[in-house]
């Protein structure tokens, strides 16, 4: 008489439900992913963990890419924020509360004393807003939005940029990288927001009148240039 072949284990069937004998019960395991305290309590939720590891290593700059995900200013937040996660932090049931401003300060001027350049933008969209019907659709506003295309920013960057006919050339305040900005995508990207009024260049308000007669004329040559301007009047107003 053979003896009757064992009853295979759970490892090979993934369930307790092979056993014919008393009360079992088959469950499978539920993963939770359970933040830890300061990253919880961070306003921005900043892995902090994570950069202060990378901190420690002594990889300031894996630190502050990290960071920089959450918050593009660290060296400010280190200064000006009420830091709840350090109020949050584990550390404090041993001894204190890690200094979490002040590593996020540190990274920080870290950052800006050696000029690492911020991550740019995977891709950079309109359409988004577009394709919800535009500002005035998005806003439930019947009546006219003025957008702007950075003119000011422009204006405020005097000593750092250069006007041409084909856009603006400026080099960054932080760590003097130059920056082209053709004249094109700024109208292109206010006429997808679908708004009334395009503010182009800006100038400073104790300009001559020599200078306003140029930034007039330039932001007319961009404006009537532009496949998009032309194309909107031909099409008419959308009010």
């Amino acid at each position: 008489m053979s003896s009757p072949s064992p009853a295979p284990t759970t490892w090979t069937t993934g369930t307790t439900e092979v056993f014919k004998t008393g009360t079992w019960r088959a469950s499978l395991p539920r993963h939770i992913s359970a933040p830890s305290p300061c990253h919880a309590a961070c306003p921005v939720g900043g892995e902090i963990a994570q950069w202060i590891g990378r901190a420690r290593e002594g990889d300031l700059r894996g630190a502050w890419e990290i960071l920089v995900r959450n918050n593009p200013f660290p060296a400010v937040a280190g200064r000006v924020c009420h830091h709840p996660c350090e109020a949050a932090c584990n550390r404090a049931g041993f001894d204190e509360p890690l200094a979490i401003c002040r590593l996020e300060r540190h990274v920080g001027d870290a950052a800006l004393e050696a000029g690492w350049p911020l991550p740019g933008p995977q891709q950079e969209r309109a359409e988004r807003v577009a394709a919800m019907g535009g500002l005035h659709t998005f806003m439930d506003w019947p009546r006219p939005i003025l957008t702007d295309s950075g003119g000011f920013q422009v204006m405020s960057l005097a000593t750092l940029r250069k006007l041409t006919e084909h856009g603006v050339t400026f080099r960054s305040h932080l760590d003097g990288s130059a920056y082209e900005l053709p004249h094109e995508r700024p109208i292109e990207i206010q006429h997808l927001l679908d708004s009334d009024l395009h503010d182009d260049a800006a100038t400073e308000p104790t300009a001559d009148r020599p200078t306003l007669g140029t930034i007039t004329g330039l932001s007319a040559r961009r404006a009537f240039s532009s496949p998009s301007t032309i194309e909107s009047f031909a099409r008419g107003p959308s009010r």
